[in-house]
């Protein structure tokens, strides 16, 4: 699981050297490793670029932009990897199989009581 980073600053949103730079204003640089970056939230008014949203698709990193208020905006995601759909149809099947879906919901279940248990325990 990778970082989640919250810029409140105004400035510009690059790509470099496969990396996300971030340089205000006032001239400070701060880079953003893509490897170990899951989501950004934007909260300030910010400049980027279609090479940038490339590389972000690429990186599967996920973008959500916030207005002058705070007020969510909307969200820029990557592609779906599984296109065909495979893994959408088996997901259905299992859902339509009223023993399977029990026995998925009794698994569920036994996971979160073993959680229950192990934070009591702590």
């Amino acid at each position: 699981m990778g970082e989640t980073f919250y810029i409140f600053r105004n400035g510009d949103l690059r790509r470099k050297d496969n990396n996300i730079v971030i340089k205000t204003p006032e001239g400070e640089k701060k880079n953003l490793k893509a490897e170990v970056t899951d989501e950004i939230y934007l909260f300030g008014e910010m400049e980027m670029n279609t090479k940038l949203l490339n590389f972000m698709s690429q990186s599967k990193i996920i973008m959500h932009v916030f207005n002058y208020y705070g007020f969510y905006s909307g969200s820029y995601y990557p592609r779906e990897s599984n296109i065909s759909g495979y893994l959408l149809v088996n997901q259905v099947r299992k859902y339509d199989d009223g023993e399977n879906r029990l026995e998925i919901a009794r698994e569920m279940l036994k996971a979160a009581s073993h959680n229950i248990y192990r934070n009591l325990r702590y």
